[in-house]
């Protein structure tokens, strides 16, 4: 497998007009082009033979420059009956301006002959012709080519047939003797074409099939040595064809059976592919369809609209494959890798740029990446380094790039890397190691007493073993509760008191405002009792605690009192005894020094 882009054509240079000198003769040249699909492929059988006294071991194969820029896979082959093998070639200087030399490695002894099959195949080189076309109308292409084989040799004779995609033809070259046969037009036969001869033609047709282009793939591989290997491929994707001018209709859309629109296509995923997902910059894809076939995985994919020309797509396909289908151990710690350096993304695909992204494991290395072969003209681009959970160096990973892509480039690369066996057990290592130390920080942490003084204000040195100690500490929380519940209680006479005080105000009922308060006063002497008895018992088991309930009768005590008088105030307001604006003077004082001894209160609650 080889290709060739325009990274091979920058290097060439043109020399002087002249045919390449030696006996070479092509006796009979058969080209067949291709143009049913987006691509131009072309398959030329020469029968070459060798008219001098000397062994050949060149043949000179020249593509023209124009169509050379678009040339995504060239390759040569001997044929042997019906068997064929391919052959090495290079790119040399070539002796014809214009011209692109490709020098095909081949012996062909004095007075011998052999026969050659090249394919060629090229991308973007049908040309939508209008540009731009309405949802209604169909589209059609121009191809531009030669009716004969440009050579450096002399071709006694030859005859090219072109394969439409469709009968509608809008016009074509006629190069004498030509003819038209429902979907093809035969060009020949023609005898004795002078060297570097061209008859150039241009044939406009209809072609209705999917026009798509992969602008970009992505290719993402995660190499685990616990038995997985993951794959995700991020892929561009645009509608190439003639552009679609005006508005788009739904209807029209369904209705039309000869439309250049997309709709779905199959991608072609390895047999042992699992897991597998559809997603793009929105989400998951449910309208995608899975097949499991006996050597792959084939799956439908419908894109969230249809691409008519111009339009464009993103998406990505991942899954998970097992290790041992494509990784192989070699000598001590030595690993190998193979794997395509891209799949099948759909029928007569072009792909203008491939990434390919290899994770290794951490700590791999003595690295080397081989390629499908020599020929095969991608760029190797500096190893990056990929941090994951559970790395402490990050793995090493490797980046591929090749431009101009096509079904043909599915190829398997290789990448032999040196991994020691026992790395295998650092991560579970790792993970165990965390684990035991965040449960031994936990039991320290559980375990330590961070208190300044020892069991909770209860010294060890009254003569108490640790026992009673404990039994004095779960006395005194228990006092501290049951205190807390009475203050919850005297806080909720506070807010009747209140309550009696401005519905006084509203009635001026002397008489029913006496009766609440003394009903609310015993209520509250007896929690007030309770709480100083919760005192006398606290003060033996916990001296701390014993304090705080007497701050906290302290300042009850004064909330109290600032309640009285806010009661006598308002009786003053009744009967006359004081005027309104200074008892609002008088209610803003007593409302401050409440405010403070409840914010008091409170934090003595809390300390409890």
């Amino acid at each position: 497998m080889t290709g060739h882009g325009m990274q091979g054509i920058s290097g060439v240079k043109s020399r002087s007009v002249g045919v390449v000198q030696g006996a070479l003769v092509i006796n009979d040249a058969t080209r067949k082009i291709d143009l049913t699909s987006q691509l131009v492929k072309i398959q030329s059988e020469l029968k070459i033979e060798n008219a001098g006294s000397t062994p050949e071991t060149i043949f000179s194969y020249l593509i023209l420059d124009e169509e050379a820029e678009k040339l995504s896979f060239f390759q040569p082959y001997r044929m042997n009956g019906k068997q064929q093998s391919a052959l090495p070639y290079k790119i040399s200087k070539s002796q014809t301006p214009g011209a692109v030399q490709y020098d095909i490695s081949v012996t062909i002894p004095a007075a011998g002959k052999v026969e050659l099959l090249i394919e060629e195949v090229f991308g973007r080189r049908l040309v939508p012709f209008p540009k731009a076309i309405k949802q209604t109308e169909a589209q059609f292409v121009r191809f531009t080519g030669s009716a004969v084989l440009y050579s450096p040799y002399e071709v006694k004779n030859q005859q090219t047939t072109i394969e439409l995609s469709s009968s509608t033809i809008e016009s074509y070259t006629k190069v004498a003797p030509v003819r038209n046969v429902d979907t093809k037009i035969i060009y020949g036969a023609y005898e004795n074409t002078a060297p570097l001869e061209k008859r150039e033609i241009v044939i406009h047709y209809q072609n209705l099939t999917p026009f798509l282009s992969v602008t970009k793939l992505t290719r993402w591989i995660e190499v685990s040595h616990w038995g997985n290997i993951a794959v995700e491929e991020i892929i561009d994707v645009e509608h190439t064809g003639a552009k679609l001018t005006g508005a788009f209709s739904r209807t029209e859309h369904q209705r039309l059976s000869n439309s250049n629109a997309v709709n779905k296509y199959k991608t072609i995923l390895p047999a042992a592919a699992m897991d597998v997902y559809y997603r793009d910059e929105i989400g998951n894809i449910s309208t995608s369809r899975l097949r499991i076939l006996d050597d792959s995985v084939e799956m439908e994919i419908s894109p969230r609209f249809p691409l008519y020309g111009g339009w464009k797509t993103s998406y990505k396909i991942g899954y998970n494959v097992p290790a041992y289908e494509y990784l192989r151990k070699g000598n001590g710690d030595s690993y190998s890798l193979r794997m395509r350096f891209i799949d099948h993304v759909f029928d007569n695909m072009h792909v203008d740029e491939a990434q390919l992204i290899i994770v290794l494991p951490e700590h791999s290395s003595d690295i080397r990446f081989m390629g499908p072969s020599r020929e095969f003209g991608m760029e190797l681009l500096p190893q990056t380094n990929y941090k994951t959970f559970l790395n402490t160096v990050g793995r090493p990973v490797i980046n591929v790039r090749k431009y101009n892509l096509v079904e043909d480039h599915i190829a398997d690369f290789e990448i032999v890397y040196k991994y020691p066996s026992w790395r295998l057990l650092l991560q579970p290592v790792l993970l165990v190691s965390a684990f035991f130390l965040l449960f031994f920080t936990i039991i320290i942490y559980v375990r330590i007493d961070f208190s300044i003084t020892k069991a909770s204000g209860i010294p060890l040195t009254l003569g108490w073993s640790e026992d009673e100690a404990s039994e004095a500490r779960m006395k005194a929380a228990g006092y501290s509760e049951e205190a807390k519940n009475c203050q919850d209680k005297r806080d909720r006479l506070y807010k009747q008191f209140d309550s009696a005080v401005a519905g006084f105000k509203s009635s001026k009922d002397n008489a029913a405002l006496q009766a609440t308060i003394r009903g609310l006063n015993q209520e509250y002497k007896a929690l007030t009792q309770t709480i100083s008895e919760l005192m006398g018992k606290v003060k033996g088991a916990g001296p701390d605690v014993s304090e705080r309930l007497a701050d906290l009768q302290r300042h009850d005590k004064q909330i109290k009192e600032i309640i009285e008088q806010q009661i006598r105030d308002a009786e003053k307001l009744v009967s006359g005894k004081m005027n309104k604006q200074e008892y609002i003077k008088t209610e803003a004082v007593l409302a401050k020094k409440r405010s403070e001894a409840e914010d008091r209160l409170a934090s003595i609650v809390e300390a409890l």
